[in-house]
C-alpha cells in the first residue's frame, strides 16, 4: 500500500481534473469542443478512482480485478482526447479539414473498440499487474504477444495523429501570443502521450521493464495546463456576445428589456436620453411609465398573447416628449426559455419621427399637386372651349367675305382668305387635341383585358386610306400578347404611333414592324414598333413627347404635334412608359412602350 500522502493525492488529482473540465465546458456549453474536453475530464476522473483504489488495496486478486477497468476507462478516456484534438485543429485551424483528416478521427475511435472489449471481457489484458519493490502496483509484459502488438500499433497511431490534430492550430495561427499558446499546448500534449507511450510500450514490450499504473500527476499536469490555455484562447475569440452590450448602449433604436410582468430590467443609452433620467432610474418601473398608459394598455393584449411560435409584434406609438411628439415603431420580442419558460420581453424602438414629418409633407405636397394638376386641366378645358367660340367666328366670316366678293376678288386676295381659313382649321385641331389631353384622367380608366391582335385590326381599319395611299406594309408579330387596358385609348395609342411612323416616312414602300416580349418581372409586355421612316434625331428622342414640340415646319409635314404627348399620357395612365430606341446605324425609328398584363385571378 502506498505511502497515505500518495494515495489522498491521487484522489486530489481526480477531484482537480473534474473542476477543470467544468471550468472549460461552462465557458460555452454549446461548444463541440468544450463539451469533447469535458467528456475526457470526466472519463479521466473515473480512471483516477481507480487508481485511488488500488492505492488502498495489497492484495493481488483484488488489483486485478480493478485493473481491467482501469484501463478500460483509460481506453474510452484517450479515444475522447483523440476526437478532442480533432475538433481543436477543426476549430483552429484556419485551413478547411481534409477528408483523410476527417476519416481518420473517425477510424481510430473504432480501432479501439476491440482493444477496449479485450481488456474488458478477456484474458487478452494490457500486461500483467504484478506489486514493485517500493510498495506500488506496476505493469510487466514478459512475453509480447499478437494482442500486445496490436494495441502497441493502435497507441502509436492514436497518440501519433492526436499530437498531428494539435499541431495544425499551431501551425495555422495568425497571431504572435495566440501561436505562443497553441505551442505550449502541443509541447505539454505531445510529452505527455510520447512518455505515456514510451512507459506503456517501449518499456514494457522491448526492455522488459515494469512501469507503475499511478500516472495521475501525470495526467493532472497535463489537464490543468491544457484547460487553463483552453480558457485564455477565450480571451482572443471574437465572439458576439462579447459585441451585445456595446452594441445596445451605442445604438441609436430604442432598447427595453422587461420580465414577464413588464417590469424593466434593463434600459440602453438611447432611452435614457430621450426620457430624460439616467439608465438605473427605469429599474424595476413599469412599461406604463415609458409609454403613456393608455398607449401601452392598447397593445399589452397583443403582446401577451405571443408564444413560442410566434413570438413577436409590431406597433406604433406617439409620445409626447420634450415639447416635441415622437413617432416609435415598436418590435415586442418574447423571450423564452431551454424549456419553454416564458423569460420576459424585449421592446426595440426605431424613432419615425423624421420619415413621419416627411411622409406629412409629401401627402401635402402630393394633395396640392393634384389640387393644380386639376386646376390647370380645368382651365385647360375651359380656356380651349372658349377659344374655339371667336375661331369659329374668324372662319365664318372669312368664309361669308369670299362668298359676297368673290366676283370682285382678285387672286391675291382669295389667297390671303384661303391662309385664313386654313389657319382656322388647324388652330381648331389644336384646340381639340389640347382638349383631348386635358380631358384624359379626369375619368376612371376602363379597363379590361385586351386582345392586341384584335385591337390592331381596328387600328389597321382606321388608317386603311392612309395606309393605302402611302402604300404601307404594317407587319405584326405572332401570337400578339393580352393585355389590360382602356380599350378606346390603347386604340389612339397605337393609331397615334403608326400614323406619326407612316406619316414621317419617305421610303417608296414604309414597312412597320410590331413585336412584343415581357419584361419587368413578368408584370408588363414591352412592344415595340420599327419603321423604316427619316428617323429622329438622339438628342430630340425625348423631347418630341412634349406638347407642341415639332423637329419639322407645317409646310413640310402637317399636324399639331400634339399626337405623341397623346401617347406618353395614355401610358401613363395605364402604368407604363415609352421612349424612342437607339437604333444604331439602323435606318428608321423604333418606338416602345410598356402595358400591364391581365391581373391574376
Amino acid at each position: 500500500m502506498l505511502h497515505p500522502l500518495e494515495s489522498w493525492l491521487t484522489l486530489l488529482c481526480s477531484i482537480v481534473i473534474l473542476l477543470m473540465g467544468f471550468r472549460v465546458y461552462w465557458l460555452d456549453p454549446r461548444n463541440v469542443l468544450y463539451k469533447g474536453f469535458f467528456a475526457s475530464t470526466f472519463l479521466l476522473f473515473i480512471q483516477n478512482l481507480f487508481f485511488f483504489e488500488l492505492t488502498q488495496v495489497t492484495v493481488l486478486e483484488v488489483a486485478r480485478s480493478l485493473r481491467p477497468w482501469q484501463e478500460t476507462t483509460w481506453n474510452i478516456a484517450g479515444m475522447s482526447i483523440y476526437i478532442t484534438m480533432y475538433y481543436y485543429a477543426k476549430k483552429f485551424s484556419t485551413r478547411p479539414t481534409y477528408q483523410w483528416e476527417t476519416f481518420l478521427a473517425y477510424l481510430i475511435p473504432i480501432m479501439a473498440v476491440p482493444f477496449i472489449i479485450l481488456e474488458a471481457f478477456t484474458p487478452f489484458k494490457h500486461g500483467e499487474i504484478v506489486m514493485m519493490a517500493n510498495g506500488r502496483w506496476g505493469i510487466q509484459i514478459p512475453t509480447a504477444h499478437w494482442h500486445d502488438w496490436g494495441r502497441a500499433i493502435w497507441a502509436f497511431l492514436s497518440y501519433f495523429f492526436g499530437v498531428y490534430f494539435c499541431f495544425l492550430p499551431y501551425k495555422y495561427a495568425l497571431e504572435e501570443r495566440t501561436k505562443r499558446l497553441r505551442l505550449a499546448i502541443l509541447l505539454i500534449f505531445g510529452l505527455i502521450l510520447s512518455t505515456t507511450f514510451l512507459q506503456n510500450y517501449i518499456l514494457t514490450i522491448f526492455f522488459d521493464t515494469i512501469t507503475p499504473v499511478n500516472e495521475s500527476i501525470n495526467v493532472i499536469v497535463a489537464i490543468v495546463f491544457i484547460g487553463l490555455m483552453f480558457s485564455n484562447f477565450r480571451l482572443f475569440e471574437v465572439r458576439s456576445e462579447y459585441a451585445v452590450s456595446n452594441i445596445i448602449n451605442t445604438m441609436t433604436n430604442w432598447f427595453i428589456l422587461t420580465d414577464s410582468t413588464f417590469q424593466i430590467q434593463e434600459v440602453n443609452h438611447a432611452v435614457a436620453s430621450a426620457l430624460g433620467h439616467p439608465k438605473f432610474y427605469w429599474n424595476g418601473k413599469g412599461l406604463a411609465e415609458v409609454f403613456t398608459a393608455e398607449q401601452w394598455q392598447e397593445n399589452k393584449d397583443r403582446v401577451e398573447a405571443l408564444n413560442n411560435s410566434h413570438n413577436q409584434e409590431r406597433f406604433e406609438l406617439q409620445l409626447g416628449l420634450k415639447e416635441q411628439s415622437v413617432f416609435l415603431a415598436v418590435t415586442a420580442t418574447a423571450i423564452y426559455g431551454k424549456r419553454g419558460f416564458l423569460l420576459g420581453y424585449v421592446f426595440v424602438g426605431t424613432d419615425l419621427t423624421t420619415f413621419k414629418d416627411s411622409e406629412e409633407r409629401i401627402l401635402q405636397y402630393a394633395s396640392e399637386l393634384e389640387r393644380s394638376n386639376e386646376s390647370l386641366e380645368r382651365f385647360a378645358y375651359i380656356a380651349s372651349h372658349d377659344l374655339k367660340e371667336p375661331i369659329r367666328n374668324i372662319g365664318n366670316f372669312a368664309g361669308l367675305l369670299q362668298r359676297r366678293l368673290g366676283p370682285h376678288l382678285n387672286e391675291e386676295n382669295k389667297e390671303y382668305i384661303q391662309f385664313i381659313i386654313k389657319g382656322v382649321k388647324v388652330m381648331n385641331a389644336m384646340i381639340d387635341s389640347v382638349m383631348a389631353v386635358s380631358r384624359m384622367g379626369q375619368k376612371k380608366l376602363e379597363e379590361t383585358t385586351i386582345d392586341t391582335t384584335v385591337l390592331l385590326s381596328k387600328v389597321e381599319e382606321n388608317l386603311a386610306s392612309y395606309i393605302q395611299q402611302k402604300k404601307g406594309l404594317l407587319i405584326k408579330a405572332k401570337d400578339l400578347p393580352i393585355v389590360y387596358g382602356d380599350e378606346s385609348l390603347l386604340i389612339q395609342l397605337f393609331q397615334n404611333i403608326l400614323e406619326n411612323c407612316l406619316k414621317y416616312n419617305e421610303s417608296a414602300a414604309p414597312q412597320l414592324e410590331i413585336s412584343c416580349q415581357l419584361v419587368e418581372h413578368n408584370a408588363f409586355y414591352e412592344f415595340s414598333i420599327q419603321d423604316n421612316g427619316i428617323g429622329i434625331a438622339k438628342e430630340y428622342h425625348e423631347k418630341v413627347f412634349e406638347m407642341f414640340k415639332r423637329l419639322h415646319s407645317r409646310g413640310t409635314y402637317e399636324g399639331t404635334g400634339i399626337g405623341l404627348a397623346i401617347c406618353k399620357r395614355i401610358v401613363e395612365l395605364h402604368r407604363g412608359k415609352i421612349w424612342i430606341a437607339d437604333t444604331g446605324t439602323a435606318k428608321g425609328t423604333c418606338f416602345k412602350f410598356t402595358l400591364p398584363i391581365p391581373p391574376s385571378k
